[in-house]
Parts: C-alpha cells; sequence; structure tokens
C-alpha cells in the first residue's frame, strides 16, 4: 500500500513572481487536486504553466510587463522524496535559469537532467484530444499509447499499388477476340510444285522461241537448210523429251488459300498467347489480393489489440478496398468521440482517464482540465479517481467576479 502511495510526484507549493501575467502570488496544493479559481487575467494560465516549467516547458514572454526579472519556484514530493525547483529570468531571457534543491543541496546538472527524464511523463494534450475530431483525434491516442502501425500501412500501401498495378495490366491484356483453332498449312511443297511448272513453261516458251526463229532462217537461208534442218529435229527431239507444262491456276489458287490458312493460324496462336498472359495476370491480382488481405488485417488487428484504459473506447479503423485509405477513428460505446456525439464534460472526464493511466512510476503525475465546460459532479469524479490513483488534477476555472484574484481551492475536503 505504500508503494502505491509514493508512486507519482505531485505538487505541493508553488511561489510567482513578476511571472508573466502574475505579479506576486504563493498557494499551496499539498498534492491535492485543486480549483485554480480567478477573473479572465488573474494567471490562471500562468500558474499552471509555471509548474510544468519543471519538465522544460517554457512559455514565451517570462517577465511580467514593466519588470525587469522574475521568479518561480514549484515544490513537488513522491512520499519523503521532494524536489524545489527554483526559476529566475530577465526581460530579455526566453528560457530561464533552473536550479534544483533536494534537502536545500543543489543537485548537479547531471543529475537534474535525470530527475526531469523520471518526471517527464509520455502523454497528450487535453484540450487537443476534447477538440480533435476523425483521424487526427485517432492518431493522438495512437501515439501517445505508443501503438504504432507505420510497418504495417507501408506493408499495406506497398500491397495496395501492387494490385493496382496488376489489375491495370490485367485490364490491358484482356481486350482481345477470341478465335477458333487453325492449323498451319506447310506451303512449301506446293511453292517447289509451283516453282517446277514455272521453269518448265520458261523453258518451253524459249524452246518454242529459239524455233521459231530458226523457222524464219531456214526461209531465208536456204544454203543452211541442212543444218537448221539438223537444229529443228535436235529441238523436236529434245521437246518431245520434255513433259507438257500444267495449268498453274489452280496450284496458285491453293497456294494463296494456304496462306490465309497460316494467317488465321497465326492470329490462333496470339490469341492463345493473350488467354495465357491473362491467366499469369489474374493469378498476379489474386496474389495481390491476398497479400493487401493480410497487410489490411494486420493493421486492424495491432489497433485493436490494444486495450485502451477506458472501458467502451475503441479506435476504430477502416480501409477502404478501392482508394486504399486508412483511416481510423476513436469512439466511445460506437459514437464518435466528438461534440455531436458526446458531451463536453464526459469527453473531458474519458480525456482524464487516458492520461492518468499513461503515468509512469515517478512521473509528475498532474492533470490540468479546463473546467469552464463541466460541473461540479464531473470535477468530484474525476479528482476522486486521481486521489484513489495518488494522482492530483488542477482545474482552471474562470470566477463570474471580475475582480476575482488569483486562488486556491481544494476540491475534496478532508
Amino acid at each position: 500500500m505504500e508503494t502505491k502511495q509514493t508512486t507519482f510526484f505531485k505538487a505541493d507549493h508553488v511561489a510567482l513572481k513578476n511571472f508573466k501575467g502574475v505579479k506576486d502570488f504563493k498557494g499551496r496544493l499539498d498534492g491535492n487536486c485543486a480549483l485554480i479559481i480567478g477573473s479572465e487575467g488573474a494567471g490562471k494560465t500562468n500558474l499552471l504553466q509555471s509548474i510544468f516549467m519543471i519538465l522544460k516547458e517554457y512559455p514565451s514572454a517570462l517577465v511580467a510587463q514593466g519588470e525587469e526579472d522574475g521568479k518561480v519556484s514549484v515544490e513537488i514530493s513522491r512520499g519523503e522524496t521532494k524536489y524545489l525547483f527554483k526559476f529566475s529570468f530577465e526581460e530579455d531571457d526566453d528560457t530561464p535559469k533552473m536550479k534544483t534543491l533536494v534537502d536545500g543541496e543543489k543537485l548537479t546538472m547531471a543529475k537534474q537532467a535525470e530527475v526531469i527524464k523520471m518526471l517527464t511523463p509520455v502523454t497528450f494534450d487535453l484540450d487537443t484530444l476534447i477538440n480533435a475530431k476523425g483521424q487526427a483525434q485517432a492518431d493522438l491516442i495512437l501515439k501517445a499509447f505508443s501503438i504504432d502501425v507505420s510497418d504495417e500501412k507501408e506493408a499495406y500501401r506497398e500491397a495496395f499499388d501492387d494490385r493496382k498495378l496488376a489489375k491495370a495490366s490485367l485490364e490491358e491484356n484482356s481486350h482481345f477476340e477470341a478465335k477458333p483453332e487453325i492449323k498451319e498449312v506447310d506451303t512449301k511443297a506446293l511453292r517447289e510444285e509451283l516453282k517446277k511448272e514455272y521453269e518448265t513453261a520458261e523453258l518451253r516458251g524459249e524452246a518454242e522461241t529459239k524455233l521459231e526463229i530458226w523457222k524464219e532462217r531456214l526461209k531465208e537461208i536456204e544454203r543452211e537448210v541442212k543444218e537448221v534442218k539438223a537444229d529443228i529435229k535436235k529441238a523436236e527431239d529434245w521437246l518431245k523429251t520434255q513433259p507438257e507444262p500444267k495449268d498453274t491456276t489452280k496450284l496458285e489458287e491453293k497456294l494463296s488459300n494456304a496462306e490465309v490458312t497460316n494467317e488465321q493460324a497465326r492470329a490462333y496462336k496470339d490469341y492463345l498467347a493473350k488467354v495465357e498472359t491473362k491467366k499469369k495476370k489474374q493469378a498476379v491480382v489474386a496474389k495481390n489480393e491476398t497479400t493487401l488481405k493480410s497487410a489490411s488485417k494486420a493493421i486492424v488487428d495491432k489497433i485493436n489489440s490494444a486495450k485502451l484504459p477506458v472501458e467502451g473506447l475503441v479506435i476504430k479503423t477502416e480501409i477502404s478496398e478501392s482508394s486504399g485509405r486508412i483511416t481510423s477513428e476513436l469512439t466511445y460505446r460506437d459514437l464518435p468521440m466528438d461534440s455531436d456525439s458526446i458531451n463536453t464534460a464526459e469527453r473531458i472526464a474519458i480525456g482524464a482517464k487516458l492520461q492518468m493511466s499513461l503515468f509512469k512510476p515517478g512521473n509528475l503525475a498532474i492533470i490540468t482540465v479546463n473546467a469552464g465546460s463541466i460541473g461540479d459532479a464531473t470535477i468530484k469524479s474525476i479528482s476522486e479517481e486521481c486521489e484513489k490513483r495518488n494522482m492530483q488534477c488542477l482545474f482552471e476555472l474562470t470566477s463570474r467576479d471580475d475582480k476575482k484574484q488569483l486562488q486556491i481551492e481544494t476540491v475534496l475536503k478532508k
């Protein structure tokens, strides 16, 4: 039980001198949940800012207007362990001088850095969560709870792009006309036969031409009659040994038909190649679909496996199969965590519980809440939960009294 009581650090005392809008203020918190009350401009936000200077969260324009320098001291404790942080700054300083004391002894720079590192929680800004919607709100929680799906998203996007390219390639290779099967005809023999007929016709034509020439010479040159007759006889004898030329019309038609058939056969082969390409593209698309579903499931499973510490609070993730867009939304009891679905007080209470769950032992466990839009019941409920966990919540509340000075009021009276 003692360990639980001393798990976290809380603020005990704050003193401000010429800090931003606060001229002079001292107040005790004693680790309690408290209302920071004051009129508009009284310095409520400045008081909260001064506490978080411990974590090196420095606001701008530190020195109050018209002053040359200022000071801030913040005392925090965890059980018997106490730290006193003192800050001093001048008019032109952007960063204050800081020193940390334990039992009056100043810590070394190295030890101070070690303490600050221990005190600094991994958390989120409550106002940002309440005012955000949709993806921005979900991203805030994913980051705070270290739910990193960047690798899964990258794998999904790669799978989505691969599928997109595969589908485009499939579409490109799917537009062609189906062809009936036609086998090629061997035209070589036909061409050889036709060639021989052409040669026979050519030779016979030449012989006939010579015969005519020789007959003419026979008429003109009687003295060469015997020789010419011998040549004629020789030519006639040779012609008798040669076959009569055939009609090549049918052979030419047969060759033409064979070439047409072969063209059709080649078209059929091309068609078969396209069909095979389409099958391969379909296989690639199917494989991409499987990879895409696996990548999509990995993202959703990882987010869903991260149980948020508020019952009914879920990060719902949707993935568009057409665009590949991945969107997440923070929901509470199946309703979006926005002002259209859940009232502000309930959203603040949920956000506060989320912040509480992020604190680690040794952290400065202080939650700040703008109490202007929540009622007493919510303030009490959050305070009771903080007390139960030994944490601290500071509520900033603007008074209706325009002259109300800055003051601290404990929420749960002992």
